[in-house]
């Protein structure tokens, strides 16, 4: 069963990530197929990255997601807030497994956001 998708390549996409000889990591853009969310990894990184001998950095065989302690805090940065509502908005529709599909009923929409509404910490 497919968990997850991701289109990449900074030639398709101008701006994202090159990942040659460094891998890339994200948490807000979990699920909602968007090489625009991604960062590089750096040694010592939130996913404990490392550099080889070879120069190349990387997490190989592990991803940290933080702890999100309410799950419409989509970015994991303590507050529910606008941040959260734009994942949650572009991930609207068919989103089997997402993080933005708060009631994990296969769909991101109205239900979904008045979950994150119901949160606002701002």
């Amino acid at each position: 069963m497919l968990i997850d998708t991701l289109s990449y390549g900074d030639e398709a996409f101008p701006g994202s990530i090159r990942t040659q000889n460094m891998s890339g990591w994200t948490v807000s853009g979990i699920g909602l197929n968007d090489p625009y969310q991604w960062q590089l990894s750096a040694a010592g990184d939130q996913q404990q990255s490392v550099i080889s001998t070879g120069g190349a950095i990387g997490n190989p065989c592990s991803f940290t997601r933080p702890v999100v302690l309410v799950s419409s805090d989509l970015n994991a940065d303590g507050h529910v807030d606008a941040a959260d509502l734009a994942i949650l908005l572009g991930a609207w529709g068919s989103c089997a497994g997402c993080p933005a599909d708060l009631d994990a009923n296969g769909t991101v929409d109205a239900a979904d956001l008045a979950i994150l509404l119901g949160a606002w910490s701002l």
